[in-house]
C-alpha cells in the first residue's frame, strides 16, 4: 500500500485529503500544517508520495527542494489555487513531479498519484508548453555559455543567470527564487567571477548573449 503524507494550513482540508485518499486504498502516513512541519514528518515517516499546496506556511518551494533531498525516494505533487506556468516551473526545478489545481476533485485525485507513483509526471496539458520553452531556454543559455565559464556554475547560480538574461532584477529574482536579496547578489558575484568579468552589467550582457567571451 502507497504511503502518502499531506499538509495544509486548513485542518478540514487535510481531513478532506485524508479521507479520499484512504477511500482509495492510499495509505496516509502523515498530515501537516506547515512547510517545517512537513519535512520534519516526512524524514520520520518516509512517505512514498507527498502532497503540499504552494501557500502552506513557511517555504513550500524550499520544503520541496529540501524533501528531495532527505527523502529522495518519495514524490512530491503539489496543489494550487490557480495553476501558473511560472509557479509550476519553480515548483518542477524544486523538485516536484506533478503539479495540480485544488480542484482536481477528490475522485480524479488519487488515480493521478497513483500515476506519479508509477513514474508519470502531472501537469495541465495547457502549461506543458510553458515547461518545454523553459528547458529549451535553458539549454539555449547553458550551451552559449559553456565557453565562457572558468569554473561550473551550481544549478542556483543557472537560475539566477536565466533571470538575468530574461531582463529580471535583484528584487523580482529574490520574489522569483523565493530567496532573499542578499542571496541573489552573493549568486550574481559568483557569477561575475566565474565568467572572468569586471562587473554585474558586463555578465548580463556576456548572459545575453551580446558580450565578448572573455579572453583566456
Amino acid at each position: 500500500m502507497a504511503r502518502v503524507a499531506v499538509s495544509d494550513a486548513s485542518a478540514a482540508t487535510r481531513a478532506g485529503l485524508r479521507l479520499a485518499l484512504e477511500g482509495a486504498g492510499l495509505e496516509v502516513c502523515a498530515d501537516a500544517s506547515s512547510a517545517r512541519s512537513l519535512v520534519d514528518a516526512a524524514v520520520r515517516t518516509d512517505p512514498d508520495l507527498v502532497v503540499l499546496p504552494l501557500d502552506l506556511p513557511g517555504d513550500a518551494l524550499g520544503a520541496i527542494e529540501e524533501l528531495a533531498r532527505a527523502v529522495p525516494a518519495a514524490r512530491t505533487v503539489v496543489l494550487t489555487d490557480r495553476p501558473d506556468g511560472d509557479e509550476l516551473v519553480a515548483a518542477v526545478l524544486a523538485g516536484a513531479s506533478g503539479y495540480l489545481g485544488k480542484d482536481v476533485g477528490a475522485a480524479r485525485l488519487p488515480p493521478v498519484l497513483l500515476a506519479v507513483l508509477a513514474g508519470e509526471a502531472a501537469i495541465p496539458r495547457r502549461l506543458s508548453d510553458r515547461v518545454l520553452r523553459e528547458l529549451r531556454g535553458r539549454h539555449e543559455l547553458r550551451r552559449s555559455l559553456t565557453g565562457a565559464l572558468q569554473t561550473p556554475l551550481t544549478d542556483r547560480e543557472w537560475d539566477v543567470a536565466k533571470e538575468l538574461r530574461d531582463g529580471h532584477g535583484t528584487a523580482e529574482i529574490a520574489r522569483k527564487l523565493r530567496i532573499s536579496d542578499v542571496t541573489v547578489r552573493r549568486h550574481i558575484s559568483s557569477l561575475v567571477g566565474k565568467l572572468g568579468v569586471r562587473d554585474r552589467r558586463t555578465a548580463v550582457a556576456l548572459i545575453r548573449g551580446r558580450g565578448a567571451v572573455p579572453a583566456r
